[in-house]
């Protein structure tokens, strides 16, 4: 089982084509060690009986994801069957316009230099939650997911590490650098200049970044 588990990669039996998570309620280790204790031969074939981790163990449906594993607003499949969405302010107001930029996506996006090399992306991001959060986008895809700013012409999406970024169309391009020179115009504040903020909003809470008071100041 040691053997087994260095050699097949986790990702191959733990996520989806689409990259969301399979239903998995076991750690691999304790899997391996309940095989293990077996003491398996060549040749045997091992019966799951009435184990597992409950959910299939009496007739009522459950689910053991609390929130869905992503909220998406629009999808799209491009020609190799990979799933690209969107999820946002624009997209849920524009459903037919999202899906059309996911299709455009789809066909190809130009990877450019948005960040030079003493920018901080990562802090940059936490600023970015903190002063546009009603018009930023999340978008994924075969190139893993970011966060960006969206339109009916086109996208610009901040890759989750590195200095470059996707693009399509020229509006959000702009839009997109307009954000990184604001930032480095206030200082290139981060993580230490932002605080969570929990709102009630309905029935729920929403868990928001907030610029501290030191960064106002």
């Amino acid at each position: 089982m040691s053997t087994a588990l260095a050699a097949v990669p986790e990702d191959v039996y733990t996520f989806n084509a689409d990259g969301s998570l399979i239903t998995q309620t076991t750690a691999r280790e304790r899997i391996a060690a309940t095989l293990d204790g077996l003491d398996l031969r060549p040749g045997m074939k091992v019966l799951e009986i009435r184990t597992g981790s409950g959910y299939s163990m009496h007739g009522a449906d459950l689910d053991q994801w609390t929130v869905p594993p992503r909220g998406v607003d629009a999808r799209a499949q491009d020609g190799q069957g990979a799933t690209w969405w969107i999820a946002g302010t624009w997209a849920r107001e524009h459903p037919a316009d999202a899906e059309s930029l996911l299709a455009r996506l789809a066909d190809g996006v130009r990877t450019v230099r948005v960040f030079e090399d003493g920018d901080d992306p990562a802090e940059f991001r936490a600023w970015l939650y903190a002063t546009h959060p009603s018009e930023l986008v999340v978008l994924g895809g075969p190139q893993r997911f970011g966060i960006g700013v969206a339109d009916s012409a086109g996208a610009f999406l901040f890759r989750p590490v590195g200095l470059d970024a996707l693009t399509i169309g020229t509006p959000a391009e702009s839009t997109a650098r307009g954000w990184v020179q604001e930032w480095r115009t206030a200082g290139c504040p981060g993580w230490a200049q932002v605080r969570p903020v929990l709102r009630r909003e309905g029935g729920g809470w929403q868990v928001r970044a907030e610029r501290s008071e030191a960064a106002h100041s």
